[in-house]
């Protein structure tokens, strides 16, 4: 899978993913939903993903519901969201 243009050649015995990103206050980022398992835990400051969700913060691990569209947003009053994206195809 291709997130945000880049892969790598590494063979793998499924379909997987792994991101480092830094997220700076309001920005935005959609997770597409081409592979089934997808996840982002929240390694610093804090991030919300649907309006009656609320804000989860550093140390949180949030699973994400097959095929739903996810636009994660970094709060507008913390520091940079640092996160781990990582999914793939069920094994």
């Amino acid at each position: 899978m291709k997130l945000v243009s880049r892969h790598t050649l590494a063979k793998t015995f499924s379909e997987m993913f792994y991101a480092d990103v830094l997220l700076f206050a309001s920005a935005k980022l959609s997770i597409p939903s081409l592979m089934e398992e997808r996840a982002v835990f929240i390694v610093s400051g804090a991030v919300e993903f649907l309006s009656d969700a609320g804000e989860f913060t550093a140390g949180q691990l949030v699973v994400f519901k097959p095929g739903a569209e996810i636009v994660l947003t970094a709060a507008a009053n913390s520091k940079p969201a640092r996160l781990m994206l990582l999914g793939g195809e069920p094994l």
